[in-house]
């Protein structure tokens, strides 16, 4: 990870992060004085894509997005992650390398945590435990229905719930792109223009307007109605 500095966290940024609010106190502090925080520019590289996967990342502050270069020289595209969250849970635990290259897209802390360390709490924690469980067993089962959705649906429905999901139904009105139009469509396996098409739909509908590295959602009802 390319970083700017190291720092020390406390245990109270460490319980905003869901993976570990229930991680006990005396843990949490052993955690934040026995690996100290890297700050981290935005275009930072903080996980290569291929390097072997012996930690991951605790992220504080900021967020990353990360990109697949496959063999034939296509690349797909992760959702964006935003802290406090953590990066790459499933590759640690499943070993070998890392699947994709990780890059903060804004400014940040992340605490680098080794495999071993990783596994002893979650040896020790049983709430964590089960967490991240729960968290590995969603994303199978998100991933298993986007990819059933995606074979049969039109692409601007496709983009209305990828604009809803993004939007954390409704909280948030502005959906940032740090990689614009083509990075929605590296994370659709859609292509520019047909992302730009599907945009230009939503725009003329009323849902949207779009703005440079950027979407506002004008019409959560509409978009919901055009996910269907």
């Amino acid at each position: 990870m390319n970083a700017t500095g190291r720092h020390l966290a406390t245990a109270a940024d460490l319980a905003t992060v869901p993976m570990l609010t229930h991680v006990t106190g005396e843990r949490l502090h052993h955690l934040a004085t026995a690996h100290p925080v890297r700050r981290f520019a935005a275009g930072s590289v903080l996980l290569h894509q291929g390097a072997p996967a012996t930690r991951l990342l605790i992220m504080l502050d900021g967020q990353a997005t990360a990109v697949v270069n496959h063999p034939d020289g296509t690349r797909s595209r992760y959702p964006l992650a935003a802290a406090p969250c953590v990066i790459d849970k499933a590759a640690v635990l499943a070993g070998g390398a890392y699947p994709a290259t990780w890059a903060a897209t804004a400014p940040g802390r992340a605490l680098p945590l080794g495999a071993h360390a990783f596994r002893a709490l979650l040896s020790d924690q049983p709430q964590m435990r089960e967490h991240v469980l729960r968290y590995l067993a969603l994303q199978v089962s998100q991933t298993r229905t986007a990819l059933a959705a995606g074979a049969a649906r039109p692409a601007v429905t496709r983009l209305a719930h990828w604009l809803l999901a993004a939007s954390q139904s409704g909280a948030r009105p502005v959906i940032c792109l740090p990689a614009g139009q083509q990075g929605i469509a590296e994370e659709l396996g859609l292509s520019r223009v047909t992302v730009n098409r599907a945009l230009q739909q939503l725009t003329r509908e009323g849902a949207i307007r779009p703005r440079p590295q950027a979407i506002i959602l004008l019409d959560l009802a509409r978009l919901a109605v055009m996910t269907g």
